[in-house]
């Protein structure tokens, strides 16, 4: 009987492993989870339960009413479907106050790996391979280059019509995520697969993983 496998991906912001994973679980079935999402939907909680978010104690407390689930895709809070409630600017603004605390960090450790038990996953973020996952049975580190990845940003917001589209900007920007990711502990490990998506088409790269982890199914 052909085995369901666990994915772990790590990769720098921009390179698109929320568009390229999601498209991979969908096609062979798998779940796809973004763990960003889960401080997302940890940080509304927080301001739903009116907390002082200067309070480290009342955030770690708030963890006792946390239940964050992904089905379909799609993140749900308690039991409530909150796609695209966490991505608000709300949420922005409160994130750093509850990301950098050990305790919330122990917990969604723990909790990203309860959810993957028994295969059929595939679980993203920037530390998946090295801390939270380090024994998945696929682990891939995404990349691309600076200028790939500005470039991408910027023909989006143009589709987008976002004001103030400067090419110089976005790629600064992207540098600076790149420093504050590295400085946090995003790096590739030894056994990890490296794909580098610079000038590789999604949908190329969507088949070359589909390929590997029928692989490992043994189909």
């Amino acid at each position: 009987m052909n085995k369901k496998i666990i994915v772990a991906v790590d990769g720098t912001a921009g390179s698109g492993k929320t568009a390229t994973f999601n498209a991979v679980a969908q096609k062979i079935g798998y779940e796809f989870i973004d763990t960003g999402l889960m401080y997302r939907a940890f940080t509304l909680l927080c301001i739903e339960s009116k907390i002082d978010f200067s309070n480290k104690e009342q955030i770690i407390d708030t963890l006792n009413i946390f239940d964050f689930s992904v089905k379909n895709s799609k993140p749900y809070l308690n039991g409530k479907e909150v796609e695209k409630r966490i991505q608000e600017n709300d949420i922005v603004e409160f994130i750093n106050y509850v990301t950098p605390i050990p305790e919330v960090r122990k917990f969604m450790i723990k909790a990203q790996r309860a959810m993957v038990t028994g295969g059929g996953y595939i679980e993203i973020g920037r530390d998946i391979t090295t801390v939270v996952l380090p024994d998945a049975d696929l682990k891939i580190y995404l990349d691309s280059s600076v200028e790939a990845r500005a470039e991408r940003r910027f023909k989006q917001n143009k589709r987008l019509g976002i004001k103030n589209n400067n090419f110089e900007e976005i790629k600064n920007s992207i540098i600076n995520r790149d420093e504050q990711d590295f400085k946090n502990g995003l790096k590739k490990v030894e056994d990890a697969w490296l794909i580098d998506n610079s000038n590789i088409p999604i949908q190329d790269v969507v088949n070359m993983v589909i390929d590997k982890i029928k692989e490992l199914e043994g189909k």
